[in-house]
């Protein structure tokens, strides 16, 4: 049976990708590249830690929501 704390909540996770921060930490490049230049989303004991962007992902979000 799979047991939760009871502090843990589910995540809506914006990225279609995501790795885990050994991933990250033991090859980057791969990683970033598993994007395929879209966001990939960072966990830490599968927990979102943080979202990873590309900078062409980044700026041209950054170009769509400008004002």
């Amino acid at each position: 049976s799979i047991k939760r704390r009871a502090n843990q909540m589910a995540h809506v996770i914006l990225a279609e990708t995501t790795a885990s921060v050994s991933e990250l930490k033991k090859n980057p490049m791969a990683t970033v590249a598993a994007g395929e230049g879209f966001p990939v989303a960072i966990l830490n004991r599968n927990e979102p830690t943080f979202l990873f962007l590309s900078f062409d992902f980044a700026n041209a979000w950054r170009l769509e929501n400008k004002r």
